[in-house]
């Protein structure tokens, strides 16, 4: 890997620019620049020791080489996150901490415990409720009517893991599920990283408001978590297990895990539906060749994951959905200590970027690739590394098939009862936080399944990602 270095005016407007288009700024940047671009650090930022190596900077890659390199050793490039999460000892920070910011033989025992409930033994065990849940949920849906597509998505996936994994308590569960997402999308907006003052008003007021909410919230669900022996439900599992070395969890340490567990659960799947479903309706020839595929399937039976679990075409669907839009599509590390990068030589302190969303379109294993061609995985079998959906190496997200399962029902629950039609020439907005997600309402209404599938125009910023029909 030979790296192009920016200097430091070039790297202080690339920053700026990160800020407000990360996803553009790194392609221009690679598309200019290279696979691997080493940015200048513009402040020298404070370690414990002075590296051997010059001073750290920030590096970002493009490729299973560079993703390898820096995924497959976490003890050497550590979880790194840039959302802000408050000052020391507030609410904000407590519930902001949890089992992904943790390391070594904690992190190991943490995912121990969650392993389990998404494993695929649970999959299976649970395929047929999985299905019998999605049906009830969709079938309150309207027809005839213009709908909050996105807005129902949410619900939708969000009422299944409350479901699936946090012991079926919608009550509690439905309110916190609000709350994350809220707190999650003022903490990584780039208004509270440039201005983090606690002024009413500011974001970032409203971001620790949120976590004060969000706090009180915990505490009320976790006095019913207490003693609970539900071997599926995530809370319960870390309310009642003590630590790596023994040590029953306080309350606020216990709280600290749910926010990132919830969004892992169903932030990354409610937007992989909805492009999903965005992606089947402007892709009309597919959607009817899916439903094909879907119904000689199911001969009428409710979708459920030991049915449609091994259909090529719906593979092809859901692969090439989560390789256009990634659920997380930028990941960041830093070294913990002085350690190279193939030829390299990387200080501790360096930030490594990775980009799930440049490596999924690497033209010489993805042919057009912002274009939406799932046949093109009849023949192809990347590595995790090449085909990056849910991380890679040791530190890979263990319910990536449990989400992968339940985005596969979502999409044939719906698909076969109903056809989407997406209102004429909408905006559909995308906004990057720690997750790819849609911005704003997105009108659609609800036909009983018919088969007369027709795209319809959309304008808006999702044609930066994807190259669609006109």
């Amino acid at each position: 890997m030979q790296p192009t270095r920016l200097n430091h005016l070039e790297s202080a407007w690339c920053l700026t620019r990160f800020l407000f288009d990360p996803l553009g700024t790194l392609a221009r940047c690679h598309r200019e620049r290279g696979r691997v671009v080493i940015i200048t650090a513009p402040i020298r930022w404070p370690i414990k020791r002075r590296s051997r190596h010059s001073k750290p900077f920030i590096i970002s890659g493009v490729g299973a080489d560079f993703n390898r390199a820096v995924l497959s050793d976490p003890t050497i490039w550590r979880t790194r996150s840039l959302g802000p999460g408050g000052p020391r000892g507030s609410a904000a920070r407590e519930v902001s901490t949890g089992i992904f910011s943790l390391h070594d033989e904690t992190h190991k025992h943490y995912r121990s415990l969650i392993v389990p409930p998404l494993s695929q033994r649970s999959i299976s065990a649970q395929s047929s409720r999985m299905g019998d849940l999605a049906a009830a949920e969709v079938e309150r849906w309207p027809i005839h009517e213009t709908i909050d597509l996105w807005a129902y998505s949410r619900r939708l996936i969000q009422t299944l893991s409350i479901s699936l994994l946090f012991g079926n308590d919608r009550e509690r569960g439905l309110p916190v599920a609000e709350l994350v997402d809220h707190f999650y999308n003022h903490a990584f907006s780039w208004k509270v990283f440039l201005c983090p003052f606690n002024v009413r008003g500011a974001p970032y007021h409203d971001m620790l408001r949120d976590g004060r909410h969000l706090k009180v919230r915990l505490l009320d669900w976790l006095k019913r978590k207490r003693g609970s022996a539900d071997s599926n439900d995530l809370f319960a599992i870390v309310a009642n297990n003590p630590d790596e070395k023994g040590r029953s969890l306080s309350d606020i340490e216990t709280i600290g895990h749910i926010p990132p567990l919830m969004v892992a659960a169903f932030e990354t799947c409610q937007n992989a539906l909805m492009w999903t479903l965005v992606l089947l309706c402007q892709h009309p020839k597919v959607a009817r060749d899916l439903l094909d595929e879907l119904e000689g399937r199911l001969a009428g039976a409710t979708p459920s994951v030991d049915r449609i679990g091994d259909l090529p075409l719906f593979d092809g669907v859901i692969n090439e959905s989560l390789r256009l839009f990634p659920p997380v599509p930028q990941q960041f590390r830093v070294a913990a200590r002085d350690t190279t990068i193939g030829d390299i030589p990387v200080a501790q302190g360096t930030k490594a970027v990775l980009s799930p969303f440049l490596t999924n379109r690497d033209p010489d294993l993805y042919p057009d690739p912002d274009c939406f061609k799932p046949e093109r995985w009849a023949n192809l079998n990347p590595s995790l590394y090449e085909f990056f959906r849910f991380s890679a190496g040791p530190y890979t997200c263990p319910g990536s098939n449990f989400g992968t399962s339940l985005l596969k029902v979502m999409v044939a629950t719906i698909l076969t009862r109903f056809r989407v039609a997406l209102a004429p020439d909408i905006p559909i907005d995308y906004k990057v936080t720690l997750t790819l997600t849609p911005q704003g309402r997105i009108p659609a209404t609800l036909f009983p399944q018919d088969r007369a599938f027709a795209g319809s125009h959309v304008r808006g910023s999702i044609r930066k990602l994807v190259q669609l029909p006109n």
